[in-house]
This record gives C-alpha cells, sequence and structure tokens, in this order.
C-alpha cells in the first residue's frame, strides 16, 4: 500500500542516521507551536517526523513559537533534527506576554511579584477568552501566517503540515496554503471536538470549533489521526467528505532510542510516564502496591516505582509506602526511555471516563519495543486491547482496584525472582511501528498532495 515502506526496511537495532542519502528535493512546512524546547507529549510525534521526512526526499520547515507560555523543557530534541532542517520562530502574543512584562516592571518597582503574577493573570483572561477561538494560541496563529506565507514564496514550499494540539495549529495552516495555493495535510495528533477532556466554555464556542473543525477537514488534503478509531470517529463526524481522505498513521518508536544493549537494575523496578489527571490517578495503584507488601514483606527492600512526567490532582501525602516510590516529573525523553530499560515492570493505566477515549498512548509502543513486561489496566478499548495482546508480554486487568493490582504485583514479583522477567525480543509486527516506517506513510501523503497541486 505505501511505497515509502518498500524503500525502507527499519529494525529494532537501527543505527542512528540524521543526513539523507541525498538531498532533498521536496521541501514542507510543518506548522507546531509545541516544539522543542517545549517538551509537552505531542512534541515527540512532530520531532520524529521531521528527523526521517528527508529520507524520503523532503526538506522539513518547521515554523513555531519563538516564546512559547512557559512549560517543560527539552533542549536534547533539538539534537534530532536533520542538518538540512529549518526552523522558523515567530512571536507568540498570548495573555502570559502582557503579563510577565508588566510583573517583570512591578518587581523592578519593588512590588510583589506573586501577587501582581495572580492579578493580572484573570484579569487578562478576561479580555483574551472571548477571543480565544479556537484556542488561546490563535494569537500566535495570526503573526505566524504572515511568517508561514513569506516562507511558502521564499523556500518554494511544495506542501503544509500542522498538528494538533492546539488547533489554531490548523487555523494558521489553512489561511497559508488558501494564500498560497499549497496543500496541507492536517494530523489530529490529539482529537478536536472529540477529545475526551473536550469542553468548550460556551455554546457559541461549540459551534464555533465544530465549524473550524469541518473547514479544516475540508481543505486539507487529508487528514491524519494515530489511531484507527480516531480516524474512525471522524469519518462518523464528518461522512459527507470523502473517506478516502481520513488516514492512520500511528505513533510509534524511535528505533535509534532503542539501539545497543542496557542491563536492567537488579531490583523490581515499575516504570510509569505519561501525566495522571480525573479518573487516571496513582492512588489506586498505590494502595495495591501496599497491600502487595503487605503480603509479601520482603519485597519491601526490592522494589522501587517511579513515575515520570507526572501532574497530580490528588493529595498523596498520607499514602503508604512512601520511600519505595519516586516522582519525577518532567523528564528528559531518553532517560524514560532508559528508565523503560531498565525496569522490570511497565505500567499502562487507561483512562475511566464516561466519555469514550479514542486515542492510544503514545507510550505503548515504546514500552512494547523496549521488550519489558507491561502490566496493563484499561478500560476495554479494542484498539489498545488487540495491540497489547498481540504484543504477548503483558499482563491485563479490567478494573482499577487495589486488590486485583495486589495480586498481579505478587505474581508478578515472584517471575522476577525466578528471573522469568527478562527482556523478550519484541514480536515482528512491533517493527511496523518504526519511526521511520511511519514517517514513510507520512511521505507518501506529502508525495499524493504536492502531485494533485501539479
Amino acid at each position: 500500500m505505501w511505497a515509502a515502506q518498500k524503500r525502507w526496511q527499519p529494525s529494532m537495532t537501527e543505527p542512528t542516521l540524521l543526513e539523507p542519502p541525498s538531498h532533498p528535493r521536496k521541501r514542507v512546512l510543518m506548522i507546531a507551536y509545541e516544539f522543542p524546547p517545549l517538551a509537552a507529549g505531542g512534541v515527540a510525534r512532530t520531532v520524529r517526523f521531521a528527523r526521517y521526512l528527508p529520507r524520503f526526499g523532503w526538506q522539513p520547515h518547521i515554523l513555531t513559537a519563538s516564546n512559547p507560555a512557559k512549560r517543560a523543557r527539552d533542549a536534547t530534541l533539538l539534537d534530532q533534527l536533520p542538518a538540512c532542517a529549518r526552523v522558523h520562530r515567530t512571536r507568540s502574543w498570548e495573555h502570559h506576554v502582557p503579563r510577565d512584562f508588566l510583573v517583570r516592571v512591578a518587581g523592578a518597582l519593588g512590588g510583589d511579584r506573586s501577587r501582581w503574577r495572580e492579578g493580572l493573570t484573570w484579569r487578562l483572561r478576561r479580555v483574551y477568552d472571548p477571543l480565544a477561538l479556537p484556542d488561546h494560541k490563535i494569537f500566535w496563529a495570526a503573526p505566524a501566517v504572515l511568517i508561514g506565507v513569506a516562507t511558502v514564496l521564499r523556500h518554494r514550499i511544495d506542501a503544509i503540515y500542522s498538528t494538533s494540539w492546539p488547533y489554531s495549529d490548523h487555523v494558521a495552516a489553512v489561511a497559508i496554503s488558501t494564500l498560497t495555493g499549497r496543500p496541507f495535510i492536517a494530523d489530529f495528533r490529539d482529537p478536536w471536538t472529540q477529545h475526551i477532556c473536550y469542553g468548550a466554555q460556551t455554546r457559541r464556542a461549540a459551534r464555533m470549533d465544530q465549524r473550524l473543525e469541518r473547514a479544516v477537514c475540508r481543505r486539507a488534503s487529508f487528514v491524519v489521526t494515530p489511531a484507527r478509531e480516531s480516524t474512525r470517529a471522524l469519518r462518523g463526524l464528518l461522512s459527507d467528505l470523502p473517506r478516502e481522505k481520513f488516514i492512520t498513521i500511528r505513533n510509534g518508536y524511535d528505533p535509534a532510542s532503542f539501539a545497543g544493549h542496557v542491563e536492567p537494575l537488579p531490583g523490581f523496578e515499575i516504570v510509569h510516564a505519561g501525566t495522571f489527571y480525573k479518573s487516571r490517578q496513582p492512588d489506586t495503584f498505590l494502595r495495591g502496591l501496599a497491600r502487595f507488601f503487605d503480603r509479601v514483606p520482603e519485597a519491601r527492600k526490592h522494589t522501587r516505582m517511579r513515575f515520570f512526567g507526572m501532574s497530580l490532582d490528588s493529595d498523596l501525602s498520607n499514602l503508604p509506602d512512601a520511600e519505595c516510590v519516586e516522582f519525577h516529573g518532567w523528564t528528559a525523553h531518553q532517560k524514560v526511555v532508559q528508565a523503560f530499560r531498565e525496569s522490570s515492570v511497565l505500567f499502562l493505566l487507561r483512562h475511566f471516563e464516561a466519555r469514550r477515549e479514542i486515542t492510544l498512548p503514545l507510550k505503548v509502543y515504546e514500552y512494547m519495543a523496549s521488550g519489558k513486561h507491561v502490566l496493563a489496566i484499561q478500560a476495554s478499548q479494542r484498539e489498545l486491547d488487540g495491540i497489547v495482546r498481540a504484543y504477548g508480554n503483558a499482563t491485563i486487568l479490567r478494573h482499577y482496584q487495589a486488590e486485583p493490582i495486589a495480586a498481579a504485583l505478587e505474581q508478578l514479583y515472584h517471575r522476577w525472582r525466578r528471573g522469568e522477567l527478562g527482556r523478550r525480543t519484541p514480536p515482528a509486527f512491533v517493527q511496523r511501528f518504526s519511526r521511520v516506517a511511519l514517517t514513510g506513510q507520512l511521505a507518501s501523503l506529502l508525495d499524493r498532495a504536492s502531485r494533485r497541486r501539479r
């Protein structure tokens, strides 16, 4: 189906190769507010596409923000870009820009910075929020359109790619595509109105989001999502648009991140990566961990639970066994991958909201690439269930409750003591989730879109 895949056959031990075999003949403008040094969860998808597109004849030009709102940073991600990549940055005019300027002025005059920050934030939000459609990044997207049009004309861009979140990236792409006549591909790495956490502030905002979502999908040559259920849901929502417009290109793992041998740590190491919020909190798991220690007291001295890249909405200060649990917050991606490879068990937890989730966590592909045992606690999500079962090296729990978690940990601990939880070679199907092969799929879509223009 994909001609690009025939040209490149990745392997799990593929060496790092950033340079394309020859100079790319075509150029793509990638619109992504979230881009390194920002370290948001979806950044990796864009970075890996930019990294491997030159292998398929496409030079990436990335249009991003020069002054994004302060969040976690991982500057090492910039080192993964190919030498031919060009990054174009333009200023954002979100509410944090005037706020931070006024806070600095107040501080210089002897004012209380934290008090000024708090007071200015809600006052400026009252001004900005009614105009922030589809989101606050529209105050970056507006000036980005001017820079984007100039970049397309100056560098003779052949196609445009935009990724969400934020959804303003797609709005900017529609404007640049309309003004320049270049085709564009919209990548809904996060769903828009069908997101599990979506909630417009007003009915007017909800109607505007629906209209913008439809306009983006109508204008785009192709609409990409990272999961089949996401693709199916969009096709159902926009049933009047051609079905072949909606394509699934999954998230995946970077083979270069898993090259070489890593010795596992000597203890019973459990690792989780990702964010906790709403119904997906770690407290139930930690209560299961405490029950496990009650049943197997000697396991306490061997066990360590590490959480990476999380934000909490619950108070964990009174939970037991805190000495066995580490919260690392945002961590450089390669260090997190290192933790995967050093672990005994990788913990995967799904949402349990009433609203159906249609996305798949990016980390599941890296979990499988590590070859480690996965303890998966998930709602009945057919797509994820099929992938984890095909992986084989997993324990699947249907209910997020302390008792079954304790029983599963006890069983896994005894297997670890017998030496049965070492790394396994991932099944062959995991290789189809190599970022190289997946980038080949995107390059094929870019080829098709640019040919249509000609």
